[in-house]
């Protein structure tokens, strides 16, 4: 509206809906306010009162179910707190006992002695300075360092680390291998003996013929070359030692329990079976292969190298086409069964450890 040459007149603001709304709550609140008061006499609520009973009512479930879970929330705080304290409450663990692996859980003590220990990784110091674990596992002590690596963790592989693996694709140039990492390793075509043990550049004719070395789900031992800064790791075959792994059992155990030793291809005396323990947890059990003696050594005559490649090549053909005998498929079994004894007692697979429980297994079950 427009004003008049006099003076201005009111102008009626417009209203928005929602106070449209709230005018038309607040006239049924008033008529239902004197028609309760009509009828029974009593004393009528005002609007205000009337609209916060009827949030009251509709407060109330939320609140009940709010105070419930309220209560289910302090058992459990309390149940934490109680599990806490039981572990804080264990006796001072044997470090140095190396037959046996120390398991811990969070918040459980592992030594009070901070002053002869360092800190490592999965620990952490307490207010009151004990080194108390910060996550479930086995504890590792490396000189004066103490550690704590996790049961349920992927396998975090370092240089140097013997592994057994499976071949799950076969890429350009490059295998793809589980190797119970967070993710799969890589073998590059470069990285592995040719057959015949040439030592040259790769070309396209190799890759054509990779599938002619490892296909998907063979079994292969290699050695970790590199760990890249993603976490991935790069593999390689090139020693004597590894390859494709035939006639045999794999087992699956917990990688803490593989403990690191100088040599993680071991023959079992008395038995005639090879181990190969690899570090991830991955172990390859089969009949026993006369050794071929350290590859590494005169390395530098070609001839010798040449030579070593075609006995090894041969007794491997060999190894793979002889039938396994059933006294062998038996310490075979044994062996595995063995493994899986100590993975479920969580005890460090050794070859000593694996021997003690390969032994009470004949001895329960005879000959």
């Amino acid at each position: 509206m427009s004003a008049s040459s006099g003076g201005k007149k009111n102008v009626k603001p417009l209203r928005s809906h929602d106070a449209k709304l709230k005018c038309a709550r607040r006239r049924s609140c008033t008529k239902t306010r004197k028609k309760l008061t009509k009828k029974t006499g009593e004393k009528s609520m005002t609007t205000q009162d009337s609209c916060t009973a009827r949030s009251d009512q509709r407060r109330r479930p939320l609140l009940a179910s709010h105070f419930s879970w309220r209560k289910v929330s302090i058992i459990i705080m309390e149940i934490r707190v109680q599990s806490l304290v039981a572990a804080e409450e264990h006796d001072p663990m044997e470090l140095e006992d190396e037959s046996h692996v120390v398991i811990v859980t969070p918040g459980q003590v592992i030594t009070t002695d901070t002053t002869a220990f360092l800190r490592g990784h999965g620990t952490y110091l307490s207010a009151s300075n004990e080194l108390v674990a910060s996550v479930a596992g086995v504890v590792e002590k490396v000189n004066q360092l103490i550690t704590v690596r996790p049961l349920v963790s992927r396998y975090i592989g370092e240089v140097g680390d013997l592994v057994v693996g499976r071949v799950t694709d076969v890429a350009s140039k490059r295998w793809k291998v589980d190797v119970n990492g967070q993710q799969d390793a890589s073998l590059l075509l470069s990285a592995v003996t040719l057959p015949g043990g040439d030592q040259r550049r790769r070309t396209y004719a190799d890759q054509l013929q990779m599938r002619g070395l490892f296909v998907e789900n063979d079994l292969i031992s290699a050695e970790i070359q590199e760990v890249r800064y993603d976490g991935s790791l790069s593999l390689h075959t090139r020693s004597l030692r590894y390859g494709k792994l035939e006639n045999g059992q794999f087992v699956a155990v917990a990688a803490p329990l593989v403990k690191r030793m100088k040599q993680h291809m071991v023959t079992l005396p008395g038995i005639g079976i090879d181990v190969i323990l690899g570090t991830n947890g991955y172990v390859w059990v089969s009949r026993s292969m006369a050794a071929m003696g350290d590859d590494r050594a005169n390395e530098d005559k070609i001839g010798n190298v040449e030579t070593r490649v075609e006995v090894l090549t041969a007794k491997r053909q060999l190894h793979a086409a002889t039938p396994v005998s059933v006294e062998d498929r038996r310490n075979i079994a044994r062996v595995a069964q063995a493994l899986l004894r100590l993975n479920e007692q969580f005890r460090m697979i050794t070859p000593e450890s694996i021997m003690t429980s390969y032994e009470l297994l004949e001895s329960s079950q005879g000959r």
